[in-house]
This record gives C-alpha cells, sequence and structure tokens, in this order.
C-alpha cells in the first residue's frame, strides 16, 4: 500500500447531482427509511434502487470508468451525523471487486477525514465538496468521527471481471 495509489479528481461531480441525492438522504432520513445497523451513527442505503442513486451511479459511473477495463460491482449512499464514523476496514476480502471510490457530496463539515493507518504510519485525508477519490479495494481505510455538520458520500465499488459485473447496470 502506496500513497501514490490513491488517487483524486477535484469538481467531479456536478451540483446539482450531488444536491439531489443530499435532498433524498434528509428525506429518508427524516423519515427513518435509513439502515445504521452498525450502530457507528452512520445511516447507509446498500445498492439503493431510488432512482436519484441509480441516475447518479449511471452517469458517473460512465464518466469514471470511460476506456478502463472495469464493470460497476457496488455503491453505498451514506450520511455521517455528529459522532458518527466508520472503523478501519477493508470493502472485501477477496478478488471481487478491484477499484474503490468514494464520491463527497458536500463540506459542512468538520472531521470526518477519510483514513489508511497502513500507508505513511496513519494517513487522513480531507476531500473536498464534488471530489472523488479511489484507491485499490484491498486498501484498509477507515473515516475519522464528524465533529460538526452532516457528511454526504457515496461509494461505488468496480471490478474487472465480467463474471462479478451487477447485472442491474
Amino acid at each position: 500500500m502506496h500513497l501514490e495509489d490513491i488517487k483524486y479528481i477535484k469538481n467531479f461531480v456536478e451540483p446539482e447531482d450531488a444536491q439531489s441525492l443530499i435532498d433524498l438522504m434528509d428525506d429518508l432520513r427524516s423519515r427513518k427509511k435509513l439502515n445504521n445497523e452498525r450502530k457507528d451513527g452512520t445511516f447507509r442505503i446498500y445498492n439503493s434502487n431510488y432512482p436519484e442513486v441509480v441516475e447518479f451511479v449511471k452517469k458517473y459511473s460512465k464518466k469514471f470508468i470511460g476506456d478502463q477495463n472495469l464493470y460497476f460491482r457496488e455503491n453505498l449512499v451514506a450520511l455521517y451525523e455528529e459522532g458518527s464514523f466508520m472503523y478501519d476496514h477493508k470493502d472485501v476480502e477477496n478478488d471481487t471487486e478491484t477499484v474503490s471510490t468514494v464520491i463527497y457530496l458536500n463540506d459542512a463539515y468538520t472531521g470526518g477525514e477519510l483514513s489508511f493507518p497502513e500507508i505513511n504510519n496513519g494517513y487522513t485525508y480531507a476531500p473536498e465538496k464534488y471530489e472523488l477519490v479511489y484507491f485499490p479495494t484491498p486498501f484498509l481505510h477507515g473515516v475519522t468521527p464528524v465533529k460538526s455538520g452532516k457528511r454526504y458520500i457515496i461509494t461505488i465499488s468496480y471490478t474487472d471481471q465480467f463474471k462479478y459485473k451487477n447485472p442491474k447496470y
């Protein structure tokens, strides 16, 4: 694991597309329709069928993949409120995924940095609004606690193996 394997694309997402997902998350949160199964304060939707999510994933997957030999695998939309975090983890333990991406939909929060504990004795990164960060899926990573505000993100994972491609896309 090396720092140079973590890549960034600034201004990857159009503001109105980011706001569409933020509005969806706020609506679902107010109606108690989000998953908090890990009890870490983070509210999630895995592989959502909501039209806003499906269209976002299609549009930005096409933009990210370009001419790379990659296929969409899965997505996660998440809302981090004050005090929420994500434990250090790997997105998969096998070879089903190749690249993990995190798209930052807003910046009206403090804390909530992306952390990579095995790089340079602990590397953290504070992304900008509308930025895409991507890295090899096996990298151990987490999210530091949100100190204030709300952090909205969407993760999209890709595979280079057609047999693991999500059939919905």
